[in-house]
Formats: structure tokens, sequence, C-alpha cells
């Protein structure tokens, strides 16, 4: 198995799943690259741990959000089972990298969803995002972007001072 970018925020994602799912009555999902990692509002047994569709890649690889109109075919969720279809998928980026997938899951071919769910998974594929790249990215920035490193030294370096007996530098 290879490594999830969102690995360790299952718990998480699953509380964001049910809190969706309760809003909107829709069965809810989020994926890493893969896998589906979290289910809420019921097909747990049939999406949890199963791997998504190369058509949920694609989605996920041309980092748009997808929302089923109505033409053509949904796509299915999971390979192997055309019972659960795609309504919407938002790619969940951070720092510029595709993480997974945010998911809003029918299993009528012809339900079509509404801005509601969509602007839900939006939101909440944007908040996920945002919160790996807190976990990533340890280290303030500077106005530009770059990794303050040195912040944590001059802190130490001033505190030191401060209790130095002479007053003078004790680091050189």
């Amino acid at each position: 198995k290879k490594y999830s970018l969102l690995g360790g925020v299952e718990d998480f994602a699953a509380e964001l799943c049910e809190t969706m799912s309760r809003s909107t009555g829709s069965v809810c999902a989020v994926t890493d690259r893969d896998t589906v990692i979290a289910v809420a509002g019921g097909s747990k047994r049939e999406l949890m741990g199963k791997r998504i569709t190369p058509e949920l890649e694609r989605i996920m690889e041309g980092r748009k959000i997808y929302q089923y109109t109505g033409d053509g075919q949904p796509l299915p969720v999971t390979e192997g089972s055309d019972a659960l279809l795609t309504a919407v998928a938002a790619p969940i980026l951070a720092e510029g990298d595709l993480l997974g997938l945010v998911l809003f899951i029918t299993s009528d071919g012809a339900a079509v969803t509404g801005d509601t769910e969509y602007k839900l998974a939006q939101t909440i594929a944007a908040f996920l995002g945002r919160h790996m790249e807190s976990r990533i990215r340890p280290y303030p920035r500077t106005p530009s972007g770059r990794p303050r490193f040195f912040d944590g030294m001059k802190r130490r370096k001033a505190a030191m001072l401060e209790v130095s007996p002479t007053g003078k530098e004790l680091l050189s």
C-alpha cells in the first residue's frame, strides 16, 4: 500500500462526512489519492477502503470540481461497482499537491445535485487542504512564502540575553 498524504486524518474526515451527510441527507465520502478513507450517510461497507475509479482519478488530476448535471452517465465511485455514483467530486489540494477528493454520492443515476452540495464539497475540500498544509508546513512563513526557520533561534537568543547575569551576549 502506498503512503497516503491524508494519513492520520481519517477520524477528522469521518466527522466532516457525518456533518455533511446530516446537513444534506446525502452519502458523503473523503478519499485519498487511491481509496475511500471516510464515509457517512450509508453504504459504508460498500465504500470504505475500496479503490476509486480511474474516472475519479482523472477528475482529481484535472483539479476541477465535477458535478453530474444529468448529461450522460454519472461516474461510479469505486472499481467493480456501478451501484454508487458520483454526484459531486471536489479535489483536496494542499500546497499544490493533490491529496484526495470530497464526494457526494448517489445510487440514483438520474439524481442531479444542486448548488448546495457543490459549494459544500468545495468548502470542505478547501478546509481539508488548509488543515493538511498546517500539518505539512510546521514553520511560520515570511510574506514572500519562504519558511522562517530561524525565528525560534532568534527568540531563544533574546531570552538568553534577558537572563544573562552580566547582560552581555552569551552567544557569539
